[in-house]
């Protein structure tokens, strides 16, 4: 069973599921939600060079193995809650070996429209089944990988 770090969707929560695999980037307003931060903080933290989004569809993408490695490293002060993470694999949380390409463009968190740009493109690649295009969890992590850059101040 895959442990690698995402945000639930399925429990209508920002929360950190340890199990569930279906996120892989966040936007900006939900990686803000996620560590518990302000958007202007995630700015802040970027141009620092603490994180390091992808700008593939022309707006940051936080890494969400990235953000948990934040939260997980950087406790809140005194005082401030953070919702503790979830042990347990949820109900919308299932273990999938391919993700179709509404999905995966989920997983990314943009439009399926801007993903089908990055599939054309060929910075996306899948497998054939059947007729159905389907798309590795690694594939979407590599894309993730191979567009982060470093921001330059």
């Amino acid at each position: 069973m895959s442990t690698e770090i995402a945000v639930c969707r399925a429990k209508g929560q920002n929360l950190f599921c340890s199990f569930c695999p279906t996120i892989v980037a966040l936007g900006r307003k939900k990686a803000a939600v996620a560590t518990s931060l302000s958007p202007s903080t995630i700015d802040r933290l970027t141009q620092l060079g603490v994180f390091h989004p992808s700008r593939a569809f022309g707006r940051p993408l936080y890494s969400a193995n990235d953000l948990w490695e934040f939260v997980q490293s950087n406790p809140l002060p005194k005082g401030a809650a953070r919702p503790a993470p979830s042990r347990e694999l949820c109900d919308g949380c299932q273990l999938r070996f391919g993700l179709s390409r509404a999905e995966a463009a989920q997983a990314l968190d943009v439009s399926t429209r801007s993903f089908d740009r990055a599939v054309q493109r060929g910075l996306v690649h899948s497998k054939r089944v059947g007729r159905r295009l389907v798309f590795s969890l690694e594939e979407l992590k590599r894309f993730m990988r191979d567009t982060t850059c470093e921001v330059v101040s």
